[in-house]
């Protein structure tokens, strides 16, 4: 497998596991589909439930950080 094969077989950051077993909540700012999970450093994160892509099986979606129009005002590091 080459190198550039491999950046699209791995999770990218702001990637995350979806777990079979998600909550589908609705984001107070702008009313897309999310679901809440936990980081590796242990803090909750907002995540689209639509899939971003599918690796080993698993489906990843990305933090809704980063597709929000209101993201920047939930932001607690401004």
């Amino acid at each position: 497998m080459t190198e550039q094969q491999q950046l699209f077989d791995i999770p990218h950051p702001g990637e995350y596991e979806i777990p079979d077993n998600y909550d589908v909540r609705v984001c107070a700012s702008c009313g897309a589909a999310i679901t809440w999970l936990t980081t590796g450093n242990g803090k909750a994160i907002p995540v689209n439930v639509a899939k971003v892509r599918e690796f080993d099986g698993k489906i990843y979606g990305i933090t809704h950080f980063a597709t929000c129009p209101h993201g920047r005002e939930w932001r607690r590091n401004k």
